[in-house]
């Protein structure tokens, strides 16, 4: 049977050292707006779903509910309702139109008398305020 010898650590050279800071020093301003403008927003919200806020009371009336705000909103009838219209609008909708704007583009591209006119007229209206 044999030994397996065990792995040896592998240290960065400068080389692979410098380019690494080089890349994190270009990538930091999209890191500290991710986590500034996405990242915390997202956890502060997930924390707050978890109170009970009174409005009238500041935020000394909160209370900690865990679980209950989202129990209380898929007992709501309305919920039900925006969710069928969210999953048609992401199901349905956003597919279809996209499938037209792209068969629009496509049409726009063939090699056809007036071509430049179609094309003109289909821009026209975003162009012109729409006073």
């Amino acid at each position: 049977m044999a030994t397996s010898t065990p792995k040896r650590r592998t240290r960065f050279t400068r080389h692979t050292r410098h380019n690494l800071l080089t890349g994190l020093a270009f990538i930091s301003p999209w890191i500290v707006g991710f986590v500034a403008f996405t990242a915390y927003p997202m956890l502060a919200s997930a924390v707050i779903s978890l109170y009970d806020y009174r409005l009238m009371a500041g935020l000394s009336g909160s209370e900690f509910i865990g679980l209950g705000n989202y129990a209380r909103v898929f007992q709501d009838g309305d919920f039900v309702i925006a969710l069928v219209n969210t999953l048609y609008m992401v199901a349905i909708s956003v597919p279809l139109s996209l499938l037209c704007s792209f068969l629009c583009a496509v049409i726009l591209n063939f090699r056809i008398p007036g071509q430049s006119i179609f094309r003109t007229l289909f821009y026209l209206p975003s162009i012109v305020p729409t006073i």
